[in-house]
């Protein structure tokens, strides 16, 4: 990632994080990227591909938008429906496709 950046999801604005510290520590515990409530942050490793590290940013948002929402209390499958959904949210939101 090249600077740091912001999104806002709700009312809040949460902190996209990247760095080598971030990539080590994802890397260590297997994942691609990880969303901190308490913080207001979203944390993706910076050696992911570009399409992959934007569908991680897509599947970070989604889990934030759901605690924002309060709807996580409710989603026993949150982490299954988010990465099921995200791909496909990725994939429209790559750019206008003529037919």
């Amino acid at each position: 990632m090249t600077k740091p950046y912001t999104v806002c999801i709700g009312p809040h604005r949460f902190a996209v994080l990247g760095s080598m510290d971030v990539t080590r520590r994802l890397l260590r515990e297997g994942k691609y990227g990880e969303t901190d409530i308490d913080s207001l942050s979203i944390s993706i490793r910076d050696d992911l591909p570009p399409s992959l590290w934007d569908e991680t940013l897509i599947h970070e948002i989604m889990h934030a938008a759901i605690a924002v929402s309060g709807l996580n209390s409710h989603l026993e499958d949150e982490e299954r429906i988010v990465a099921t959904i995200a791909p496909y949210i990725s994939q429209a939101l790559s750019g206008p496709h003529k037919p």
